[in-house]
């Protein structure tokens, strides 16, 4: 149980540090975006089209807050809303090829900002250790998401 604890609590302190991190690699376009819609582009990219109801649980808020986030971003290009001809309650939201670029070039400056931060950080030995944690902590964060 307390391993539990000590897992949850350093989770818990992890997302601060990443979302200000993501947040503040969106580039030019970081002014326009809020938080949510960043989260719904990110969301997007890693899970594919989905429904608002589901994408409003990946990004943890209201579905009325996740319409909210993604109307700007189909006014911007860069989600579509799908209705199925099968369900025409259902709206399906997905990356527009404009979205797809945008993020990927999000991820890379993201991850720029990361390799900066950590040489800049560490010594080459706690560089060594950070990557043998994460190692073995991403395909275990994987199995709990």
């Amino acid at each position: 149980m307390e391993n539990t604890e000590e897992s949850a609590g350093s989770l818990i302190s992890l997302y601060p540090l990443l979302q200000s991190m993501l947040t503040a690699s969106c580039g030019s376009m970081r002014e326009h975006l809020t938080k949510s819609q960043v989260m719904v582009l990110v969301t997007l990219y890693a899970y594919g089209s989905t429904g608002m109801s589901l994408l409003s649980q990946y990004i943890g808020s209201s579905r009325e807050q996740a319409t909210r986030a993604v109307a700007p971003l189909a006014e911007m290009g860069l989600v579509e809303r799908e209705i199925p001809s099968t369900d025409r309650k259902q709206v399906i939201i997905c990356l527009t090829e404009e979205g797809r670029e945008f993020i990927e070039g999000i991820r890379q400056e993201f991850h720029d900002r990361i390799l900066e931060h950590v040489d800049n950080s560490l010594e080459p030995e706690e560089r060594e250790q950070l990557a043998e944690a994460l190692r073995a902590a991403v395909p275990l964060l994987k199995k709990i998401r």
